[in-house]
C-alpha cells in the first residue's frame, strides 16, 4: 500500500547496492568517494538539528509523508502525522529529557535517480531526565531516502540500532 511495483523494484535494487558495497568494503575496497548530492547533506544538517532540538513537527518534517521509521524495542511508525504525534506523547510523558549531542557518520550514500540508501553510524547524547546525568550511545542506521517533486531529500525509511 505504501509502495508502487516501480518504487519496490528500484527500493530493492538500491538496498543491493548497498549490500554488495558493504561487501566489497569488507574485502579490503575501500568505500567509494562520490560527492554526496547539495540536498542529501542539506538533509543530514536538519537532521541534526530537529534530533537535538527535538522538536516533533522539524523531526517529522525531515520524512516523506508516508516514511517510516524502526527504532530498538518498538514497532514501525508509519506516516509523518503519526510520527509527530508519537514524538509529541514521548516529550509529554518524559519532562527534562532528550538529546544532548547528535553526529552522524554516513559510510556510504548511494543515489538512485529520486532514490538513494545509506547506512553508517551515529553518536548521540542524551538524558533521561531534569538533573540525571548524560549517557552515550553509538548507533548504526541503515536509510532509504526520497527526492521530492520539489527538489528537497526527505528519508523514507529509516532503521537504527545500538552499535555493537
Amino acid at each position: 500500500p505504501f509502495t508502487t511495483p516501480g518504487m519496490t523494484r528500484t527500493l530493492v535494487v538500491a538496498a543491493i547496492g548497498v549490500l554488495v558495497g558493504v561487501l566489497l568494503g569488507a574485502s579490503g575496497r575501500g568505500p567509494e568517494t562520490a560527492p554526496i548530492p547539495a540536498g542529501i547533506t542539506a538533509l543530514h544538517r536538519a537532521d541534526s538539528i530537529a534530533t537535538v532540538s527535538g522538536d516533533p513537527e522539524a523531526l517529522a518534517m525531515l520524512f516523506t509523508a508516508n516514511g517510516v521509521r524502526i527504532e530498538p524495542g518498538g514497532s514501525a511508525v508509519v506516516g509523518r502525522d503519526t510520527m509527530r504525534a508519537e514524538d509529541r506523547r514521548f516529550r509529554a510523558s518524559h519532562p527534562g529529557s532528550g538529546i544532548t549531542a547528535y553526529a552522524s557518520h554516513i559510510a556510504s550514500v548511494e543515489v538512485h535517480g529520486d532514490w538513494a540508501v545509506e547506512w553508517g553510524y551515529f553518536d548521540s547524547d542524551y538524558v533521561t531526565g531534569t538533573g540525571a546525568a548524560p549517557q552515550h550511545v553509538r548507533g548504526k542506521v541503515l536509510r532509504v531516502l526520497h527526492r521530492e517533486a520539489d527538489g528537497t531529500w526527505r528519508f523514507s525509511h529509516v532503521a537504527w540500532n545500538v552499535a555493537d
